[in-house]
């Protein structure tokens, strides 16, 4: 079996991540007879940090998305995929907020915990942007090249957005099939109220800043012809 080779060292980057979890785990007597089971694997925020894994794991989507969207025939096949890849691209990135949670936790030394935030966080960033690269190319083929890139940068505004209303108002990409109207709702709620309005706007202004940047840098890095 032919194995991708860039999915190959993403694959090994995220097994690394989850390592350096259990490592943690195992050094601080926290054994697996000990979890109470998936949903306090999910949901644990603890000094467990095993919602790293949950959180590569939705980081993935994506890029199993972009994979599906790059070999689907037909408009409605394409279409689906697109929008469902636009609906689960922020959990991606998503993950380098998770480093709010870094602290001194005794006896891990800190270093130990910030190498373990910020390896997540680069799988997450670099699931999200090999994923925008793999979807970008399939509209360049499909619809031209003035699509790609205006699908590419309003894809980068949006997630900074998901990424807001996951952090700060907890929202998951799911609720939008199975809690549309809360979720209208809520996002109604920053609209009625200007200061909050404002600042929501500014963070993800903010994230989707930081996110283009890092991403067109890689793209121009997959043009170039350093070798």
């Amino acid at each position: 079996m032919n194995i991708n080779p860039l999915t190959f060292l993403l694959f090994s980057q995220s097994a690394l991540c989850c390592m350096l979890v259990l490592f943690r785990n195992f050094h601080l007597g926290y054994l697996p007879e000990e979890w109470a089971g998936a949903v306090h694997l999910v949901t644990m925020r603890g000094p467990t940090f095993l919602f790293l894994g949950w959180n590569l794991f939705l980081a993935w989507v994506p890029y199993w998305l972009s994979t599906a969207l790059s070999r689907a025939r037909g408009t409605i096949p394409k279409v689906g995929l697109l929008l469902l890849w636009l609906l689960f691209f922020p959990n991606a990135p998503y993950i380098i907020t998770d480093l709010i949670h870094l602290r001194p936790h005794h006896p891990i030394p800190i270093w130990y915990d910030a190498l373990m935030f910020f390896s997540a966080a680069w799988t997450g960033l670099l699931l999200g942007y090999c994923s925008l690269l793999r979807v970008g190319s399939a509209l360049r083929q499909w619809w031209g090249a003035s699509y790609a890139r205006a699908f590419s940068v309003m894809s980068l505004l949006l997630c900074g957005f998901g990424i807001y209303l996951g952090r700060f108002l907890r929202w998951n990409s799911w609720d939008a099939l199975l809690q549309p109207l809360a979720l209208l709702r809520s996002i109604s709620g920053l609209l009625s109220h200007p200061p909050t309005l404002l600042l929501s706007l500014g963070i993800a202004m903010l994230l989707s800043t930081l996110l283009g940047l890092g991403y067109f840098t890689i793209y121009t890095i997959s043009k170039s012809e350093f070798q």
